[in-house]
């Protein structure tokens, strides 16, 4: 598969069009992988003129920069992804990029992530420095296309009719064996992106040669819910199994090339090969796309996950019941996961680990419900509720409404001495309302007192006169999570906390969205000595989190993915959990199975009547006054 923008443009949630972007002549910035477009606002700025000339609407404007939904501050800086328009040159989709002044041509290559050469050898003079150049950015190899004239989707790339290639895509000619969910798999797109920029094109009849256009950005979700997202149902990829690969536990530091090379790995045995007890079974059943030259995120994240299951089965590798870890690659197919639960040795497997995709872990609920003792274990499906009625089914996500439970017991005992302030600003996103109704509703039939405030742009001290945290203590409930609206509130809080001649009579309650804060806003979550509910400890700064990331660099030579959480963790603990739970219970899963406090999560399983177990695992996480940090189980 071809390198796509992806990579450079995560995080996207719709084509913009560049025209009047550029037009503007606004600078661009590489933060956390994304190349955004930023603009500080300036007095007399409204918001329908502001997306008329950057060439979004006025929705997607508010949606990449929530903090000018009631209106626009001065001096606001507000960003949104840069889209490119390719055009073919020398066997490369190319683009223009205008240098900022500041800029060098190092910069430029890392920002695009193109060869420093290969970027020099379309821009000679750049040899010489690249002050307000205009430069060409080959982006990748046009193998297919080697004329700037892009063909008509109709006709075969003889035809050449002038069409012009449409903002943000790429031109692709079909091959044989395409489907449009095969072509936007290949891709890191998805099928209803590449039908919108192909209106008149009839996906159900292709033909070889045809030429389709694929966007070359792909938005993916916020990180909570990115780790479970796959790709669409493709076709299955016809391919002939390759040999059984058997991997010793001396051999762990391999994986990475073991997972390019085979479609299916099958035997791993992280146990001393003398033992003679019957061994366990895990079947791993995930997307890693082995078939395809460059995997995608999602693959990528999958083989993290992986990675670290390994080196959690290798640490229980040396006493206990054996275990045997069967490997396979799904390819993101149902017609794949259907073949693959049809072999001999799924027939008996203890416990399956499946993907986010709710098809194929349908099948596979099904398929351990047939099979006695067999258990599927849902790590990446939050929403998924088949374990309420599938005995054989594990949710390893504790559920919205029990973690809210939980998290409401543990606030009205934790602050039991305190009168909680709901605040929240007045257009605002607001999207914890369930959680704070819930609480208020908690309150008030305790019969405790709590105060709401109100605020328009940002909490000043106008908005907090009735607070009187000199004589009484208080703890401050927002009512979003994100880190826009946290700016909105959180300076004016640390302000009353140290005017009061006691400080932490004002303290902050807050949600896992906050983990993802750093810098300034994580030095006010310490400053407010805030507690946060959340399912992961995705924090690197505790201690066991530094010395697993350490071992992780030691094994396959390079970092843990930075992720919220990190997948890699999630293996780690969930193969700690699952082979000791196996070997305390003969190969079962029950409610009195292990209760396991892991590296970044735990495991605490709760029988459900009439259906499987759900782990009900919550933390609270504080930010204490001084930089430091606790963590409470509930």
């Amino acid at each position: 598969m071809k390198k796509s923008l992806l990579y450079l443009l995560s995080g996207v949630a719709m084509l913009l069009s560049s025209t009047t972007a550029d037009a503007l002549n606004l600078p661009v910035k590489n933060i956390h992988g994304q190349i955004l477009y930023y603009y500080t606002t300036v007095r007399g700025d409204k918001l329908n003129n502001l997306a008329e000339r950057i060439g979004v609407t006025r929705s997607q404007l508010v949606e990449y920069n929530p903090q000018i939904a009631d209106g626009i501050i001065p001096g606001t800086v507000i960003t949104f992804p840069v889209t490119i328009d390719a055009t073919v040159k020398d066997g490369y989709y190319v683009t223009d990029y205008k240098v900022d002044n500041n800029e060098s041509i190092y910069g430029v290559a890392n920002m695009f992530k193109v060869p420093l050469d290969l970027l020099i050898s379309f821009n000679p003079a750049a040899k010489t420095g690249i002050k307000g150049m205009t430069l060409t950015i080959p982006l990748h190899k046009a193998d297919e296309v080697t004329s700037e004239v892009v063909p008509s989707v109709h006709e075969t790339v003889t035809g050449n009719t002038n069409k012009p290639i449409p903002a943000g895509c790429f031109p692709y000619l079909v091959k044989v064996g395409d489907t449009l969910s095969k072509i936007a798999l290949n891709h890191d797109v998805t099928p209803e992106s590449i039908q919108q920029v192909n209106p008149d094109t009839d996906f159900d009849h292709l033909e070889v040669g045809e030429m389709v256009f694929v966007p070359q950005i792909q938005s993916l979700e916020p990180s909570e819910k990115r780790i479970g997202k796959v790709h669409a149902v493709s076709e299955s990829l016809v391919q002939e199994d390759l040999p059984e690969t058997v991997v010793p536990q001396d051999e762990v530091m391999e994986i990475k090339e073991q997972i390019s090379d085979s479609t299916e790995i099958r035997n791993i045995l992280p146990y001393e090969q003398e033992q003679l007890e019957q061994p366990l079974s895990i079947a791993i059943m995930f997307p890693f796309m082995l078939d395809v030259e460059e995997p995608s995120r999602m693959a990528q994240l999958y083989t993290e996950f992986y990675r670290g299951f390994l080196m959690g089965a290798e640490e229980m590798s040396h006493n206990g019941t054996p275990v045997n870890i069967s490997v396979f690659d799904t390819r993101d197919s149902e017609e794949n996961v259907s073949d693959l639960l049809g072999k001999p040795e799924l027939e008996h497997v203890n416990i399956i680990i499946a993907p986010d995709n709710q098809q194929q872990l349908n099948l596979m609920a099904e398929h351990a419900k047939q099979n006695d003792d067999s258990y599927l274990l849902n790590i990446f499906a939050v929403k998924d509720d088949s374990y309420l009625t599938n005995p054989s089914v594990i949710q390893a996500n504790i559920p919205h409404p029990a973690m809210y439970r939980k998290a409401i017991d543990s606030f009205v005992e934790r602050y039991s001495d305190r009168i909680p302030v709901f605040i929240s600003r007045v257009g605002g996103s607001g999207e914890k309302i369930e959680f704070t109704d819930s609480l208020k509703a908690r309150l008030s039939a305790l019969g405790r007192e709590y105060k709401e405030i109100n605020f328009k742009n940002f909490l000043g001290r106008d908005n907090l006169e009735d607070i009187n945290p000199d004589s009484l203590a208080y703890v401050f409930v927002p009512g979003s999570g994100s880190r826009q609206e946290f700016t909105k509130f959180a300076p004016a809080l640390k302000n009353l906390r140290n005017s009061a001649l006691i400080h932490d009579n004002v303290v902050l309650y807050g949600y896992p969205e906050y983990i993802i804060l750093r810098g300034d806003n994580q030095e006010l979550l310490h400053n407010l000595n805030t507690t946060i509910y959340s399912r992961y400890l995705s924090l690197p700064e505790f201690p066991e989190v530094k010395e697993a990331a350490a071992t992780y660099k030691r094994l396959y030579g390079e970092e843990m993915e930075e992720a919220v959480p990190m997948q890699a963790l999630i293996g780690y603990d969930t193969a700690r959990f699952v082979i000791t739970s196996l070997r305390n219970n003969d190969g079962r899963f029950s409610d009195s199975s292990m209760d396991y406090d892991g590296v970044q999560m735990g495991y605490s399983l709760e029988d459900i009547p009439g259906g499987g177990l759900v782990n009900e695992n919550l933390y609270l996480i504080e930010y204490l006054p001084g930089g430091n940090l606790a963590k409470k189980r509930l």
